[in-house]
């Protein structure tokens, strides 16, 4: 038996208080993207059907699939961010598509969901959202959110005209070369 795509629904209690942040359009990793929002129970890991097998759905999942295997251009799915994962609302078929032919990326306008509780992962997040509206830099990722405070303190810290030119060298002069060495 084929293993379902999660539901939000099941991991994210909407009764307790939470907090809503709008990260904007973001270039997300597909194997993060682990379940939907509408469609629980209808979508396999693979965010495949698993009851809908009509010559409809075959046809739309192949123009799909075809037009992404040409690199055509997709609009970018919408998705709720909670704990690390991603939770499709709108573009199944899109996600499905991208799992199919092994993309590591897509692009989606992400919802990002922390509940009250979670006053580490807020601050964390707030810290973040104020990184990159500061610093124009987006695609730095840690695993502890609240490093974003040490981040903009460096980068504060060093020599420069304003402070997303400060970013700038900081990305390139100590960000790759770092991420590099860390490769090697």
């Amino acid at each position: 038996m084929k293993r379902l795509a999660e539901c939000f629904q099941d991991v994210f209690d909407k009764k307790k208080p939470y907090t809503l942040l709008d990260a904007g359009l973001r270039v997300i990793e597909v194997s993060k993207v682990v379940g939907t929002l509408d469609k629980c129970g209808e979508l396999d890991q693979s965010f495949r059907y698993i009851t809908r097998k009509d010559m409809g759905e075959r046809s739309r999942w192949n123009r799909i699939r075809d037009a992404a295997g040409r690199y055509e251009f997709f609009p970018p799915i919408d998705v709720n961010f909670y704990k690390g994962k991603y939770y499709v609302v709108e573009g199944n078929r899109r996600v499905a598509a991208a799992k199919a032919l092994e993309m590591e990326f897509i692009d989606a306008n992400v919802k990002e969901f922390i509940h009250g509780s979670e006053k580490e992962m807020l601050s964390g997040a707030l810290y973040r959202r104020r990184f990159e509206g500061e610093t124009g830099l987006k695609s730095i990722r840690l695993t502890s959110e609240i490093g974003y405070r040490l981040l903009l303190e460096e980068i504060e810290s060093s020599a420069g005209k304003s402070k997303a030119e400060r970013a700038k060298q900081w990305y390139s002069s100590c960000y790759l070369p770092f991420c590099a060495q860390i490769g090697r």
